[in-house]
């Protein structure tokens, strides 16, 4: 099962990817992704059973 933690990580990986990218709109949709896989992440963990 893929959990919060996988999603922030790729959240981390394109965030770095875009702080290295040169390209402005490459960097823009590296963001964006990243905040995508930030989204999925909350998500999860608002559903996510305690306990």
């Amino acid at each position: 099962m893929i959990d919060a933690d996988f999603w922030l990580e790729q959240a981390n990986a394109f965030s770095a990817r875009a702080e290295a990218a040169q390209d402005i709109l490459l960097q823009r949709e590296l963001w964006e992704l990243a905040a995508v896989c930030e989204a999925v992440a909350e998500k999860i963990e608002e559903h996510a059973p305690s306990g």
